[in-house]
């Protein structure tokens, strides 16, 4: 990590693993905010990237931390004073990209009631892809004007409806669609992660709830944690994804997707007999869905989906053909091996006829006996330790 922030990825687009990502060290922000005047622009990370200037002060202690939910509202332009985004009273919790990314840095020095100017260079904003659904192009600083109305720090998932929980869940798990598909794929690991700390049921008041509401949670963090698996699968990151895998499949154990990723991922560790039989079970699973419909439309995703599988199996049983193959010529290699004063290291004359086939005979018994006898002590000392040590260790 450079002065400047996060890392980078490819060409300057934000890559960062929020999991690790400080945002402020705390007597840092203290520093800042005892020389943080009026009118005057504060260079946040000394870098350049992203600048504050006070505009009207707020209510001491009350800054934000990261995970507390504050209210914002605001607007940001372009040099040219276009206003290509903005934001009323919107729900925010710091650290969770819910705003362009430099904010997770200005949140924790903002005061409730505080209204202040921002500047945000690319590295922290819409990197070097911009964004063309808001006319921002690449390479761009952003000028933001932010107010923050309110802060709730430290509040409780438990005490948020399942409404509410449900909402911010899939707002996060859209933003992570959004990271993962400008290839911020670290920025989208975390976004889902996030995502599904809300969806979770397990902390969560359902009483109340309808079955309607309580089925779109579990449709949601299906979704939800599939997208995670893919996402931790672009990271090479198997063993997490293959964990996410495994909670989409408990509570959707039909789902063929996942069957298909989670077979590549254990394809990828060289469980290749797991992966082909993952694989079997979603052939079979598709076939009874096909028998079980006669829509058009159902039917040729069905097909496509068969092919898709029927393709990875062909490329998995060759994989095992390979893998059985290598494994053979190892065992060759080891078993062919000559054997130091053995019958290979004779002159060819003494080693030809029957005199040769009945040394290597000899050989082979004698390798035998040492190998059962030595099996034989260790199974003894093993289930019969008292025998063992009466019947070879005792002397008369």
């Amino acid at each position: 990590m450079d002065e400047s922030g996060p890392n980078m990825g490819p060409n300057g687009s934000n890559n960062g693993d929020l999991n690790s990502f400080e945002i402020v060290n705390k007597a840092d922000v203290e520093e800042i905010n005892e020389d943080l005047g009026e009118e005057e622009w504060v260079d946040i990370l000394g870098s350049g990237h992203i600048k504050k200037k006070i505009l009207k002060k707020g209510e001491p202690d009350t800054r934000p931390q990261r995970g507390d939910l504050c209210v914002v509202s605001g607007f940001g332009k372009l040099e040219d004073d276009t206003i290509v985004e903005t934001f009323d009273n919107l729900e925010v919790c710091v650290g969770d990209l819910e705003l362009v990314h430099g904010m997770d840095y200005v949140l924790p020095l903002t005061e409730a009631g505080e209204e202040c100017q921002v500047e945000i260079t690319a590295r922290f904003g819409y990197g070097d892809k911009g964004d063309p659904t808001k006319n921002i192009p690449p390479i761009t600083k952003l000028y933001y004007s932010l107010t923050l109305h309110s802060v709730l720090p430290d509040f409780d998932l438990a005490e948020l409806s399942v409404e509410k929980r449900l909402d911010f869940g899939v707002k996060r798990k859209t933003r992570g669609n959004w990271f993962y598909s400008r290839g911020d794929i670290s920025f989208a690991v975390q976004c889902y992660r996030r995502s599904l700390e809300f969806l979770d049921s397990a902390n969560m008041n359902t009483n109340d709830a309808s079955q309607e509401l309580l089925d779109s949670l579990i449709k949601e963090r299906v979704h939800c944690s599939n997208n995670l698996a893919q996402a931790q699968m672009k990271l090479g990151s198997l063993e997490p994804a293959l964990i996410s895998l495994n909670n989409v499949l408990s509570l959707d154990p039909n789902n063929i997707k996942a069957m298909q990723r989670k077979a590549k991922v254990l394809s990828e560790r060289n469980e290749v007999d797991e992966a082909i039989g993952i694989l079997k079970q979603a052939q079979r699973l598709l076939d009874t869905l096909e028998t079980d419909t006669d829509d058009a439309t159902v039917l040729s995703k069905l097909s496509g989906d068969k092919k898709l599988v029927q393709s990875e199996l062909k490329a998995l049983y060759a994989k095992l053909k390979s893998n059985t193959a290598a494994e053979k010529e190892i065992y060759k290699k080891m078993f062919s091996k000559p054997l130091a004063g053995g019958p290979d290291d004779q002159e060819p004359d003494k080693k030809s006829g029957p005199a040769g086939s009945f040394n290597k005979l000899l050989l082979m018994l004698g390798i035998t006996a040492v190998a059962l006898l030595t099996a034989g002590g260790f199974w003894l000392r093993l289930y019969h330790p008292d025998l063992f040590s009466e019947y070879l260790w005792n002397v008369d």
